[in-house]
């Protein structure tokens, strides 16, 4: 078979914004810290200000480009019949 190569970037942000009543309130700071350090292709980024807390917004940054693979995540490219298959 032949195999083909497809260079892809994806740059997504997620935004999260608990409650200060929430569990994810007070974790996001320690999640920030160890996924920023274990650079694994995903990144936390925050605090942001929202609903006039400055602590309350944090964002689930997604960067990943198939020149600079990470650890945590590997891309196929896979097709479906009866489907098109584009990249």
């Amino acid at each position: 078979t032949l195999q083909e190569n497809i260079q892809v970037k994806v740059n997504y942000k997620f935004l999260t914004m608990p409650n200060k009543s929430d569990f994810m309130y007070k974790l996001w700071p320690m999640v920030q810290r160890r996924f920023n350090k274990a650079n694994m292709g995903f990144h936390v980024s925050g605090p942001y200000c929202y609903g006039d807390d400055p602590g309350r917004g944090y964002t689930f940054d997604m960067n990943f480009d198939t020149r600079d693979p990470k650890a945590m995540l590997k891309l196929n490219h896979g097709c479906v019949e009866g489907l098109p298959c584009t990249p």
